[in-house]
């Protein structure tokens, strides 16, 4: 589903600011697959999440999802790349506070070519996946902690992705809720959902038919 292939990340390059993010990675995710990048923070991990994410490009390399080059899409293609392919699911929920639930799930499905009935079905089956489905009316400045990443969890499901990418989503839950978010993906994984989740959260480490790929100062370590 998606192939890295020998991909850099270089910031400011040609400046005596220079930076590389990413060196020489290679990373294979079959359909279906659930995997962790695993990494303190700084180590490049959330990088490589922007580039599969076509929201940064490589500096050089090959980047395919779904049998698709995305590493030097336009910014028009990318964004069409991203409304059909992929759901985001962040670490702040970045959710429209002021909105319903129900809206913010909405929100991915605006510019889709849908009817208002399938607009409306796909937002339906999102909220019954994520389970916040019986607060579809609540303004979302009213979710608890773990009730606003359910909320983003279906949000990232209305356009029925293929690929989910997860960039710390527990950072801001407790234990239990961070539990009950990974008991959530392991659902959308069992679905033929495929997901990446950049985190230092150990927590991920314990989920069943999941591969963790540690990343160390922008290296995928052997």
């Amino acid at each position: 589903m998606i192939r890295l292939e020998n991909v850099y990340k270089t910031f400011n390059e040609g400046t005596p600011e220079a930076f590389e993010a990413l060196h020489d990675i290679s990373l294979h995710v079959r359909q279906g697959e659930m995997v962790i990048l695993k990494g303190i923070s700084g180590s490049g991990k959330s990088t490589l999440l922007s580039i599969i994410g076509a929201l940064t490009k490589p500096s050089s390399g090959a980047v395919i999802v779904g049998g698709k080059s995305v590493a030097k899409l336009s910014d028009l293609h990318a964004s069409h790349y991203r409304r059909d392919t992929l759901g985001f699911i962040f670490q702040s929920f970045n959710l429209f506070e002021e909105l319903s639930v129900e809206d913010n799930v909405a929100l991915p499905l605006i510019h889709a070519p849908l009817t208002q009935g399938e607009a409306a079905r796909r937002i339906d089956t999102a909220l019954q996946r994520a389970h916040i489905a019986h607060k579809r009316t609540v303004r979302t400045a009213l979710l608890s902690g773990g009730e606003k990443q359910r909320c983003a969890i279906a949000r990232a499901l209305a356009n029925d992705p293929a690929v989910l990418l997860c960039d710390e989503p527990t950072a801001n839950l407790d234990a239990q809720n961070a539990r009950a978010f990974c008991d959530n993906l392991q659902e959308l994984r069992l679905l033929g959902k495929t997901i990446i989740v950049a985190t230092h959260d150990p927590i991920f480490e314990t989920l069943e038919g999941v591969r963790v790929v540690a990343i160390v100062s922008g290296r995928i370590e052997p």
